[in-house]
């Protein structure tokens, strides 16, 4: 799922489809795979614009990090989450 995702997403062999990589990533992430799951926030991050979404790839990169993947540990300290008045506020950094 991991490789075919890969393919999909830089349209290696195939056409770039990131919707496609993002599905195999999921399923890679739901059945236990924290690389997965990093690469499932990894993708949904770097489009996402609403909160829903950005808490959505936050959580995937949450759980591949205490799941002791260090990429996503790097990742999630590299990330800075703050909460002003008006709502939750994440940026990316980095």
């Amino acid at each position: 799922l991991l490789r075919a995702g890969e393919f999909y997403s830089r349209g290696i062999g195939t056409t770039r489809d990131p919707a496609r990589a993002l599905e195999l990533f999921k399923q890679a992430a739901a059945l236990g795979s924290s690389e997965g799951g990093f690469r499932t926030a990894i993708a949904i991050l770097q489009d996402a614009s609403d909160p829903v979404a950005l808490l959505e790839g936050y959580k995937f990169l949450l759980t591949a990090a205490t799941s002791g993947l260090a990429r996503a540990q790097r990742n999630l300290e590299r990330t800075v989450i703050r909460a002003p008045f008006d709502g939750i506020e994440l940026l990316r950094t980095g």
